[in-house]
């Protein structure tokens, strides 16, 4: 643990920046995630060429990797930086889950571009399928993230929203 971690009431101004960066991408991959599917097995059934990919494909590899370079950013600023302490209201266990949920997302979210990368330039579907069930565990973190946040804003009522939503 960093010594300002016990200092600090909110993320820096580059984590918060860097944190939204990636949500927004990551909900653009949810959106392009089905056109790309489809042109991975259809192009590894030789059935289209790479000429013939639908360009929302090219986008998703292009934001794939711009969430991996992200994730790499933020990991080293996470490092560096460190992270707030947790709020007054906050219990050992509250705590303990939110550790091991974050240190998850950073997992999902460096397996998520990397087997979605090597899929795609291997045409190979183990890892293809690997990266379709990291995405569907990046969907069940996503959920218990939202449902943390109303948590913590409805019933302890710790404003802890404030740290990603405003620069210390």
């Amino acid at each position: 643990m960093k010594t300002n971690d016990l200092k600090r009431e909110g993320f820096s101004k580059y984590q918060v920046i860097v944190h939204w960066l990636v949500a927004c991408f990551v909900l653009f991959q949810i959106a392009t995630g089905s056109t790309i599917s489809n042109d991975f097995l259809t192009l590894k059934d030789g059935k289209i060429s790479i000429e013939e990919i639908n360009k929302n494909s090219w986008y998703h590899l292009f934001f794939g990797l711009t969430i991996f370079l992200l994730m790499v950013i933020r990991f080293i600023l996470r490092i560096i930086l460190g992270v707030p302490k947790p709020t007054k209201q906050s219990s050992s266990i509250t705590i303990i889950l939110a550790k091991i949920i974050h240190w998850l997302f950073y997992l999902i979210l460096f397996v998520v571009p990397i087997s979605g990368f090597v899929a795609w330039n291997t045409s190979n579907l183990l890892i293809g399928n690997l990266h379709t069930a990291s995405v569907n565990a990046l969907y069940v973190l996503v959920l218990i993230h939202l449902v943390a946040i109303v948590y913590h804003q409805i019933f302890l009522e710790d404003n802890l929203i404030d740290r990603m939503t405003s620069f210390k």
